[in-house]
């Protein structure tokens, strides 16, 4: 296991199985991350499948093209999966550790929002 980032708020190790490169990532309580969305380009993004293994978060999801915005409050264990286009974010309400499909190897397909 190969540690990639390891803060006071987060930590994230990599590792592969089989051919597939997996991120364990752990948010401490109050910690917040994403603040992103992805267009699809990428398969493993499409949609991004999320498995939250512990703990409880709440999302916030807002579709850019259409501006319909949702938040919703997910607890373990959990599958979630966010659609191309979907910005989303995340406030862990409790410390929480899930796996996500690591992108080596794909097309980048990580974009932010732009602020007019």
């Amino acid at each position: 296991m190969k540690e990639l980032v390891k803060e006071s708020a987060r930590a994230t190790y990599e590792f592969g199985v089989g051919r597939d490169n997996w991120v364990l990532i752990h948010y401490k309580k109050g910690h917040r991350g994403g603040h992103h969305y992805h267009k699809g380009i990428s398969p493993i993004k499409n949609p991004e499948v999320l498995v939250l293994i512990s703990g409880k978060m709440e999302l916030l999801l807002r579709n850019i093209k259409t501006e319909k915005e949702e938040k919703i409050t997910v607890e373990s264990p959990k599958i979630i999966k966010i659609d191309p286009y979907v910005y989303h974010e995340a406030l862990a309400l409790e410390d929480c550790i899930f796996l996500e499909i690591g992108e080596d190897g794909y097309p980048k397909d990580k974009f932010e929002l732009k602020e007019n």
